[in-house]
């Protein structure tokens, strides 16, 4: 049977492998997210993040 878990990582991969990395973040990320990258400052809140990531 399978989890939760593994469901969500499932729908994560197949919404990745379509390039679709901003609906993976809409959907599983937390509103108080906290997001560091290697080359850059601290990202606060889901909100934040998703605008910055449609820019690019």
């Amino acid at each position: 049977m399978e989890t939760t878990i593994e469901k969500n990582l499932k729908h994560i991969h197949e919404l990745l492998s379509k390039g679709q990395f901003i609906e993976a973040m809409e959907t599983y990320l937390h509103d108080d997210v906290e997001l560091k990258e290697a080359n850059s400052d601290q990202k606060k809140e889901k909100r934040l993040i998703l605008s910055l990531n449609r820019i690019l």
